[in-house]
């Protein structure tokens, strides 16, 4: 039996959904939304990033 690697269920950064910790949900949703479209994916994971690029934080739903 095959194992499976964490490495191939992630999904690279570069393909989330990003807006900015000062962005409105509305900017959030339609971010998510264009990511959807972008990776033809169901996408259900936004990333925030602080003013300096770094991270803030996510927020989603894991299936």
């Amino acid at each position: 039996m095959k194992q499976t690697k964490v490495r191939d269920l992630m999904v690279p950064l570069s393909d989330y959904a990003t807006v900015s910790d000062q962005a409105t949900l509305y900017e959030a949703v339609m971010a998510l939304e264009q990511a959807q479209i972008k990776f033809d994916k169901n996408c259900q994971l936004i990333k925030a990033c602080n003013l300096d690029g770094g991270d803030q934080g996510k927020e989603g739903k894991v299936k």
